[in-house]
């Protein structure tokens, strides 16, 4: 997966700008970010078969390749 696959969703984009900051909860990124609930589990679904975040214990977070991808979008802003 590459980081154009994250960045060309707005919905995808900011799930993972939500989960690298902290936020591992499905319900609070829709409310943070005034998204309907379906499509932020969407979102999700994407991501994890794309080996970019992974669940653990109820909670999203950022796999190696999502922080990888996490660190490239650091160094450009």
């Amino acid at each position: 997966m590459e980081e154009g696959f994250i960045v060309s969703n707005k919905v995808r984009r900011m799930v993972f700008r939500e989960i690298q900051a902290g936020v591992g909860d499905i319900d609070q990124i829709a409310k943070k970010c005034h998204l309907i609930k379906r499509s932020v589990e969407t979102a999700v679904d994407d991501l994890i078969k794309g080996g970019v975040i992974d669940e653990k214990e109820g909670r999203l977070s950022l796999t190696k390749k999502g922080e990888k991808i996490s660190f490239t979008n650091e160094k450009r802003v």
